[in-house]
């Protein structure tokens, strides 16, 4: 701002409006006007400048910056309460003005953020309405200026009129006053434009085809369909690749003529291996008729053994007028008859557990045609002794001998791949039969599962691989799963039941035939607790010796060596036993088969007890809390 010399002087420079009858100005409104007067008086308006030459909209959908290298200056930095307003003069319903992010810009609803602060709200311009942006009193002059750099221009029509638009910029400092109002100019291009929208429909070897145009967009706001003109290439060729116009729907073919609803349409040359299908349109057209043959662009096989993987396949357009999109680029993968999916999640196997299901969400698709003479084949990679891949019965699948039955019908038979070496089952492989069905082997694959007999198991992950070949032999692609071997000890309490029935002044053992599992077989400096919640008076927890197991003070001595010590229970206060580097697991498990229940009370309290059993092995893993019930016998 042009500061004042006027100092106290200011005052004179202005004197309050005549009084008129029946006019009441409050005095708040004369000082308010007249600093406003002074403010703007004072003030040198802002400079707006850099503009830039043309700027060009492709008919992409992408806003294109106005003027990008735009410069705002203020010789007072009279930035809050400052506006920025840009306002086509010749816009369409379907243009706008938008602020762009990028370059520190962006929106949070109608807030203006630079470079993380909030430095003003603005509007969005459309049609002839203006774009406006109100600053505050965090704007600087070089967030104003970033912000002016990225107004921008868009277009939601697929063919604009190609008129080149009228777009004027101006700025106004905090106190009104106002830059010179500049316009710039925005072509818009008409160069067709293509929008690849990802990965067409998969190709499975013995399909007729598969449809690849639908996945291409088109826009061309000079409307020249007339003339115009394809080009469609394989840019991942395979010998017996061709690409092809699907006869189907509206579209029929005769001989290299294109027949869309009985009327010729186009023409078309190439498509086999490497060279590209062309397809040159007639006059007279237009986008829904140039669209109709499009979508049927497709892609087959020739070759009794296609090669597996990706296909790129390349589309570019050529107006009647001459002008070339870009490049764009569909891609789909050419697949067996049929394929499994990926059977996640990973399994977990604790040692001395049950089964783990390895494949419980995998799923066959393809052609049903393929599964009858079909194979699957499981095989564990990395198979260690007393390791087994097996099929369990569960889902609709029953197994007698090697038979294997979906809801009653017979579906295939299956051999255990068994290694005497290792007393291991390496793998299985299913031959299916006449009556399987896609959901049939589905079910089996959920039948899979992996379990380790070995009490300390090799704690590396087992690999397995899951492979299906179809009627007429070729694989799918294998489909893995990796089993994690977790070293977490287990208590198995094997034929013990989960209550016992209690006659006061018994002692009841309460794990009499339980095992513990521990996959690092770390039992040295191991710890067994025993505890009754919400003890009663009375009850505890004790170990009764027998003719190995003796109690020699808080010593737990077997065959005349000590094993480790305990505390006693007493009340909710639990039984602790804590094992030394004699214990082994032998020794660990004769000792919890010796802690019994008892409460030696003359006239105790008959309510459920419920006791609680941990094992937490010399490395600090703790096996699953093991509940078991105590009712009494009144």
């Amino acid at each position: 701002m042009l500061r004042s010399t006027f100092g106290g002087q200011l005052s004179n420079l202005f004197s309050k409006p005549t009084k008129r009858k029946g006019l009441a100005i409050s005095r708040d409104l004369v000082t308010d006007v007249q600093a406003l007067e002074s403010r703007q008086l004072l003030s040198a308006s802002p400079t707006l400048t850099n503009l830039g030459p043309t700027v060009t909209y492709n008919v992409d959908f992408n806003p294109v910056q106005i003027a990008p290298n735009a410069s705002v200056w203020d010789a007072d930095n009279d930035f809050n309460g400052s506006r920025l307003v840009v306002q086509m003069s010749n816009g369409r319903s379907y243009d706008q003005l938008v602020l762009a992010g990028g370059n520190g810009i962006g929106m949070n609803g109608s807030q203006v953020i630079v470079n993380g602060v909030e430095v003003g709200t603005a509007v969005i311009g459309y049609e002839n309405n203006p774009l406006e942006v109100l600053f505050n009193a965090n704007a600087t002059g070089a967030d104003v200026e970033l912000v002016t750099r990225q107004v921008s221009f868009i277009s939601y029509a697929n063919w604009p009129a190609i008129e080149a638009r009228n777009v004027t910029f101006q700025v106004f400092d905090g106190a009104s006053n106002a830059s010179a109002a500049l316009t710039k100019k925005v072509a818009i291009s008409d160069t067709p434009f293509l929008n690849s929208l990802g990965t067409s429909g998969n190709y499975r070897t013995g399909q007729e085809f598969t449809i690849l145009g639908s996945s291409v967009s088109m826009v061309n706001a000079g409307d020249d369909y007339s003339g115009a003109k394809f080009i469609v290439k394989n840019t991942t060729v395979s010998a017996g690749d061709r690409l092809i116009i699907a006869d189907i729907g509206p579209i029929d073919l005769d001989g290299n003529r294109i027949l869309l609803n009985g009327a010729e349409v186009a023409t078309f040359t190439g498509g086999n291996g490497g060279t590209p299908l062309t397809i040159q349109f007639g006059p007279g057209l237009t986008y829904a008729k140039v669209r109709g043959v499009l979508n049927n662009v497709a892609y087959t096989s020739t070759s009794g053994a296609t090669a597996l993987g990706q296909r790129v396949v390349s589309f570019q357009m050529i107006d009647g007028g001459g002008l070339a999109s870009g490049v764009v680029n569909t891609s789909f993968l050419v697949l067996n008859n049929l394929s499994l999916s990926n059977p996640t999640p990973e399994p977990t196997f604790t040692a001395g557990g049950e089964f783990v299901y390895v494949a419980s969400q995998a799923s066959v698709t393809g052609s049903q045609a393929y599964l009858s003479g079909a194979k699957l084949e499981i095989s564990l990679i990395n198979v260690k002794t007393n390791d087994s891949v097996d099929l369990l019965a569960r889902g609709g699948i029953t197994i007698e001998g090697t038979d294997l039955f979906y809801q009653g019908t017979h579906i295939g038979t299956f051999e255990r791949l068994f290694i005497p070496a290792q007393n291991a089952n390496r793998g299985i492989i299913v031959t299916f039969d006449e009556g399987v069905t896609k959901a049939a082997v589905n079910s089996v694959l959920k039948t899979i599962a992996f379990k380790a007999y070995a009490r300390g198991p090799v704690l590396t992950d087992r690999n397995i691989s899951i492979v299906l070949r179809d009627t007429e032999g070729r694989a799918s692609q294998p489909t893995g799963q990796t089993v994690h071997i977790s070293n977490q000890p287990v208590i198995k309490p094997i034929n013990s039941p989960p209550e016992y029935f209690y006659s006061a002044g018994a002692s009841q053992f309460m794990l009499p035939t339980a095992l513990i599992f521990d996959g690092g077989a770390n039992y040295a400096n191991s710890t067994f607790t025993a505890k009754v919640n919400s003890a009663k008076p009375g009850d505890e927890l004790v170990i009764l010796e027998n003719y190995q197991l003796k109690l020699v003070g808080n010593d737990i001595v077997l065959r005349d060596v000590v094993i480790g010590t305990f505390t006693p229970s007493a009340g909710s206060t639990p039984l602790t036993i804590n094992f030394n580097y004699n214990a082994r697991e032998g020794d660990v498990q004769l000792v919890i088969q010796r802690i019994a229940y008892r409460n030696l009370s003359v006239s105790p309290n008959t309510a459920q007890r419920t006791l609680a059993f941990q094992f937490t092995d010399g490395t600090g893993a703790a096996s699953s809390v093991l509940y078991k019930k105590v009712n009494y016998l009144t």
